[in-house]
């Protein structure tokens, strides 16, 4: 008798035969086996008790060598590796759910285990990692950008999320990388990256202003703080700059002198009483000369060093507001320039330091305030606008 594997060709003339009636041995005679294989492919329950027999006996070899059982098994399969991964193949095609299945058992029951060892194993094959993942991508890149496409716009959160928690554990190695990449780069690239910058903030302009405003209000005292550090320290440097920029706009700081005397002179034309040295210094004594919005003195840090507080139009000249005492009153550099030209109901509400008691004197004493900023005398030809 031969020793050969037991084919299906074997295992239907088998059955044939013995559904004829053939006896055990005149069918091995036939397919040239043993009657005891042909015993084993036939009747279950022989089949059965050889297989949990060798079994057994795997098991016992397993357990007294498990070296050597591995070492023949390689062999084997190193002797046979075509029909071997042909057979695996066939194996997880004909039970993909259950192998499918039995991983997510064993991952869920190892997982702590499972990510500390692949977490090691990456540390350990920095360089295997980082090609396989190139190689990867160059072979899957439509692939895999439709993919990240896809999870962005269905997790945008969360992916934010994570690239700030990532930007922020890794905030010298971005810096040193965008270092290098800047330093880099051929005079080309910058042209292309500036104009590439600004075609995005004039496309984004208004997100820009409300991602500012926002930042700065949350972070109003911290960047007040750096400012004013940074005017100390760099004093030469600001007024370099501030005398290189006025040579640079000359035409556009006569522009705007010659449209504030303007103003001046239409508001005193326009007056019923023509404010005057005496009046001016009444109102200042009126608030006891200290800024009525804040109530702070000439000599506080609000006033940048001025040596007297700053004379507050309540309704700015340049909405048609007039230079006469009752549209006058003190107030410190800092108000002054913040509120401009905007109503003063609307600015003044919104101040830290507001307070009924200074407003209800505002209103007291200022009609353009009462009246809610309404013009006290029009120039000639807007009456009809208004």
């Amino acid at each position: 008798m031969t020793r050969r594997r037991w084919t299906a060709q074997d295992q239907a003339v088998a059955e044939v035969a013995a559904a004829c009636g053939v006896p055990i041995s005149h069918v091995g005679k036939l397919i040239d086996r043993s009657s005891s294989m042909i015993m084993r492919h036939l009747v279950a329950w022989i089949a059965e008790r050889d297989r949990a027999s060798s079994l057994q006996r795997m098991n016992a070899l397993r357990l007294a060598d498990p070296l050597k059982v591995n070492e023949a098994r390689k062999k084997r399969r190193l002797h046979n590796l075509e029909s071997y991964r042909a057979r695996e193949q066939r194996y997880r095609d004909r039970n993909k759910d259950k192998l499918k299945e039995r991983a997510n058992t064993f991952y869920h029951a190892n997982k702590p285990k499972i990510l500390a060892a692949r977490s090691k194993w990456r540390k350990e094959n920095k360089n295997k990692v980082s090609e396989w993942n190139k190689i990867s991508y160059l072979n899957r890149r439509d692939q895999r950008i439709a993919y990240s496409k896809a999870y962005y716009a269905v997790n945008k959160s969360r992916a934010k999320q994570l690239r700030r928690l990532h930007y922020l554990a890794n905030l010298n190695k971005y810096r040193e990388y965008n270092q290098k990449r800047l330093a880099a780069r051929t005079p080309e690239q910058k042209k292309a990256d500036y104009q590439r910058g600004l075609q995005w903030r004039t496309e984004n302009r208004d997100r820009l202003i409300e991602k500012r405003k926002e930042h700065y209000n949350k972070n109003k005292k911290e960047i007040l703080a750096k400012s004013k550090e940074y005017r100390k320290a760099n004093k030469e440097n600001l007024l370099r700059y501030q005398k290189a920029y006025y040579e640079q706009h000359k035409d556009k700081y006569f522009a705007r002198a010659r449209r504030r005397a303007y103003l001046k002179r239409s508001s005193r034309i326009r007056a019923l009483h023509q404010l005057t040295i005496a009046a001016e210094n009444a109102r200042f004594a009126l608030w006891r000369n200290r800024c009525a919005f804040c109530g702070v003195g000439p000599k506080h840090p609000r006033n940048h060093g001025y040596a007297r507080l700053t004379t507050e139009h309540v309704m700015a000249l340049s909405k048609h507001g007039l230079d006469e005492a009752d549209n006058i009153m003190p107030a410190c550099s800092s108000c002054n320039k913040s509120k401009g030209d905007r109503p003063i109901e609307a600015w003044y509400c919104q101040q830290e330091f507001f307070t009924e008691a200074r407003w209800r004197k505002i209103c007291r004493h200022c009609p353009a305030a009462v009246i809610g900023q309404l013009p006290l005398a029009l120039p000639p030809g807007d009456e009809e606008a208004a």
